[in-house]
């Protein structure tokens, strides 16, 4: 604007020169803000793994991660493993389940779950693939630092069909977890018999645990022909299993249909230990000291699954507050100070149609450890 012209306007008033202060200071916070939460829910994919020559192992891929981070799926004759290297130097391993021998079907993630500002690392596996319904089988697990300033133990957990863009889901400015499974279900709406469903659970990372998406109900479909068919044209959508429980299909469910044949004994006590079992063993089972109210100690064998079976066998733990089972093969990154001195009710269901005999341990709040 020209000098002598600006000269000539009047005077804005002191109230006009505070809304006009106010307003470019709004336009200001929008701007941050809408830059924040584009910057926060973002799901970085990282490189597909490429195939390497390691010293030592039979085959291997590799991707190249953040901070100068090298991660590989390797085998050898002794085993199976993922390792990770920080500037040539190994910094953790552990044992996995390779599919068919392969090593390139593994995914590397960074993202920033809670919208904290630092980023989680997340290592997927592809575990298995069922015959004839080709059901995918995955191991996932999160690291809490993406750089790997000093040694760290990730939360691990199974989902049944994966992709990247499909589990990991971003909404706003943090990034819910999408978890699922194949079960045999009643039909909720009780119009029909029972049928094999897709069940989504919603979770949110929180220091290195899974934390339950109260607001966010479980959803279920069902597995017809329209969708048997919508499967095969869309396996390898990255959007994919979202994708299929967002569909005008989908149920909405009160409870998981993993417990729903009914309690046949239940027990109240405290969790008194948890062993020691090495992030690096993790494939070990984990005994867990269960002390009932009414009784001696019972020691527990957690494996994470309905396959496990025995007197002492623990097929799952479950959030006592939300009534929410943890998804398969459930460890949070601490396991020890998570779990001990916990109270809980450790449940025993009868025989139901996916299981012969099924235990849960419903945790309760850490407030309640006294009660």
């Amino acid at each position: 604007m020209d000098p002598l012209f600006d000269s000539m306007l009047p005077p804005m008033s002191p109230f006009a020169n505070f809304l006009k202060t106010s307003f470019l200071a709004i336009l200001l916070i929008l701007a941050l803000s809408l830059q924040s939460a584009s910057q926060s829910a973002k799901v970085l994919k990282g490189s597909p793994p490429r195939p390497t020559l390691l010293p030592g192992f039979d085959f291997a891929h590799c991707v190249v991660g953040p901070g100068r981070l090298r991660i590989c799926k390797a085998i050898s004759e002794t085993g199976f493993l993922i390792k990770v290297e920080k500037a040539g130097k190994q910094v953790a391993s552990w044992p996995v389940q390779v599919y068919v021998g392969e090593t390139s079907d593994f995914e590397v993630l960074e993202t920033d779950f809670d919208g904290d500002g630092r980023r989680e690392l997340v290592v997927a596996n592809h575990d298995a693939t069922s015959n004839g319904f080709a059901v995918a089988f995955w191991t996932i697990y999160i690291f809490p630092d993406s750089r790997f300033h000093g040694p760290q133990a990730p939360l691990i957990f199974r989902v049944e069909d994966y992709h990247a863009f499909g589990t990991f889901v971003p909404e706003r400015s943090s990034i819910p977890i999408l978890t699922t499974r194949w079960l045999w279900s009643q039909d909720p709406q009780g119009r029909r018999g029972g049928g094999l469903y897709l069940v989504g659970q919603w979770w949110r990372y929180r220091s290195g645990e899974l934390v339950p998406v109260l607001e966010k109900p479980l959803l279920a479909r069902r597995y017809l022909n329209s969708f048997a068919a919508e499967l095969g044209r869309t396996r390898s959508d990255q959007r994919a299993p979202y994708l299929w429980l967002k569909r005008r299909r989908v149920e909405l469910l009160k409870e998981t249909p993993l417990t729903g044949s009914g309690e046949e004994e239940v027990r109240h006590g405290v969790v008194q230990r948890v062993s020691a079992t090495p992030f690096a063993k993790s494939e070990t089972a984990v005994e867990i000291v269960f002390k009932p109210d009414d009784g001696r100690p019972l020691t527990l064998q957690y494996l994470g699954d309905s396959d496990h079976q025995g007197e002492s066998s623990l097929n799952y733990l479950g959030d006592a507050a939300s009534g929410r089972i943890y998804p398969a093969g459930y460890f949070p990154a601490s396991r020890e100070k998570w779990l001990r001195g916990r109270r809980a009710r450790l449940v025993t269901y009868r025989k139901g149609a996916q299981f012969e005999r099924l235990r849960v341990l419903w945790l309760k709040p850490n407030t309640e450890a006294g009660k």
